[in-house]
């Protein structure tokens, strides 16, 4: 103790170090987690999210196969989506694309482009 007298909890005083509150009211999640991915890894995840396969995305950019495959590992290394024995890792990017956003439908003449350029046009 240093001596001082803590204010009580119901005076409005706290137990918990302000910067320990300021962590916990900051945390990662309020970030964007596709803040990371370039424009061409958001085109590419666009894409994942309508279920393409890495050949149809590699046709659609006109890239190669091995190119989306790379695309494809960095987006799930930035996303922090690890192998896991239960986990589809790529339907778990679909998801986070989806969540943050990105609205992609087989159909979109707009699908692969940045979710947030489509939103700031008139």
């Amino acid at each position: 103790m240093t001596g001082r007298r803590p204010r009580p909890v119901a005076g409005g005083g706290s137990v918990l170090d302000p910067a320990v509150v300021e962590a916990l009211l900051t945390r990662p999640h309020d970030r964007d987690p596709l803040g990371d991915l370039t424009e061409r890894e958001r085109e590419v995840l666009a894409l994942v999210a309508q279920g393409r396969s890495n050949g149809a995305i590699a046709t659609r950019l006109v890239v190669s196969e091995r190119t989306v495959e790379t695309h494809v590992a960095t987006i799930l290394s930035k996303l922090g989506l690890e192998p896991a024995p239960d986990d589809h890792r790529r339907v778990l990017a679909a998801m986070a694309f989806l969540r943050a956003g990105g609205v992609s439908s087989p159909g979109d003449p707009e699908a692969g482009r940045d979710a947030q350029d489509r939103r700031s046009r008139p």
